[in-house]
């Protein structure tokens, strides 16, 4: 059996899909340890920022990977925090052509974000926001 690929992305068009899940923002920091200096309220070699960037993570890589694909309409379906980056993960979302349908939970909910430092090409230890979220039976 032949695979039509035109036939193929014609019917991924025509497709609705909600995802449902864990949405989270990955935050890629990319360290430059030229410019590291002692911090001056610590004395510690501080990591100096070059650039970041943001990406979909979770449930929202799979949202942001079948928009890539060229399904027709793809939301994303989760809970997010009432801090900045919940804005910076809906921004993530819809750069991606994910329509963002994110319920905000005001407490005990932080947006789950997953902070990458990049530094000489090796990712550092994590930081995780959100591990420590309770849902509400409001937002249920």
């Amino acid at each position: 059996m032949m695979l039509d690929l035109n036939l193929l992305q014609e019917k991924l068009r025509a497709k609705r899909i909600l995802i449902i899940g864990d949405v989270c923002l990955d935050w890629y920091l990319f360290i430059d340890p030229e410019r590291s200096e002692p911090s001056v309220e610590t004395g510690k070699p501080t990591k100096a920022v070059k650039t970041s960037r943001y990406s979909p993570g979770g449930a929202g890589n799979v949202a942001a990977n079948l928009a890539s694909m060229g399904v027709g309409n793809v939301a994303a379906f989760g809970v997010c925090g009432d801090d900045p980056f919940a804005g910076a993960l809906s921004n993530a979302l819809e750069s991606c052509g994910v329509e963002n349908r994110l319920i905000m939970q005001t407490d005990s909910w932080h947006t789950n974000v997953y902070t990458k430092a990049i530094e000489n090409g090796e990712e550092d230890r994590r930081l995780d926001f959100g591990n420590y979220n309770q849902i509400s039976e409001r937002t249920i």
